[in-house]
């Protein structure tokens, strides 16, 4: 049974190893509380319109003996036909322990997704029979500032604020949970590899790996808006779940010639589930 273990603990997405284990074989009841990247794919349970979408965030979960829930602040969702948008702050999730299983419900605004998994120490997977519903979540410890980016503006704009990591699979965005205010750090090119350990140049032109803005909602219109000139992205952590690193740009406010800089320090999840 150890070596087994051994063996399912080696990749979260290895849903053919999870569900060859066991879970706690001391008998004891397994808790799900704590801090998760959480992603699930499915189709919502809508019966008049249902629809495919997938979900990534952090969550942090609490409860005990059976029953933990909780809320996921800021949601990345795709779906078809456009209901991406009913994923937003409200969004929650229970989890219910049954046996070996664990039974998890994603509800925002009337849609659901459903989906049973299995619980490995800190790793949660598990398959649809559709072949293409999963879901994956791995806990991290309090320590590990998950989504968390502290973002400075100096020069023209003085401000700081926290945000929240919103994913990007070969950049970095980060928003409010109300999702008026947000960092945009993009790839120039479908060409730019997944993000790495590494510093990368930001500028306004297709000849650097990435570019970006820095953009406030205030009073129905963008103010202020900073397209970033120069400046670089460095990554100093990266794996198939997080990115950790900090960004120093800078750029016009609101096009004139006023400059504001931007520095950043984050740890943010990666978008979609990790191949």
């Amino acid at each position: 049974m150890k070596s087994l273990a051994v063996k399912c603990t080696a990749s979260l997405l290895v849903l053919a190893a999870l569900a060859a284990c066991n879970g706690d074989s001391t008998g004891s009841r397994p808790s799900l509380a704590g801090q998760w990247i959480f992603r699930m794919r499915g189709s919502t349970t809508t019966p008049s319109l249902p629809a495919g979408c997938q979900v990534v965030g952090t969550i942090r979960l609490a409860g005990s003996g059976d029953s933990f829930s909780g809320r996921m602040p800021v949601p990345e969702a795709s779906c078809g036909g456009g209901y991406a948008a009913a994923f937003d702050s409200t969004t929650t999730v229970t989890a219910q322990v049954v046996a070996d299983s664990v039974l998890l419900t994603l509800r925002a605004n009337g849609y659901e997704l459903r989906q049973t998994a299995r619980l490995l120490g800190d790793s949660l997977g598990g398959a649809g029979s559709d072949g293409w519903s999963l879901v994956a979540a791995r806990r991290y410890p309090d320590i590990v500032p998950l989504d968390r980016a502290t973002v400075r503006l100096t020069g023209a704009v003085t401000r700081t604020v926290e945000l929240y990591g919103y994913g990007a699979w070969n950049g970095v965005r980060f928003v409010s949970a109300a999702k008026d205010e947000g960092v945009n750090l993009l790839a120039t090119s479908a060409l730019v590899p997944v993000l790495g350990a590494g510093t990368y140049t930001v500028s306004n032109s297709t000849a650097t790996p990435l570019y970006g803005d820095y953009l406030r909602f205030s009073g129905n219109k963008i103010d202020p808006d900073v397209q970033f000139t120069s400046g670089t992205v460095t990554i100093t952590q990266a794996d198939a779940q997080l990115i950790t690193g900090t960004v120093d740009v800078t750029g016009p406010v609101n096009g004139g010639s006023e400059q504001a800089r931007v520095q950043i320090d984050f740890t943010s999840h990666r978008s979609g589930f990790p191949q």
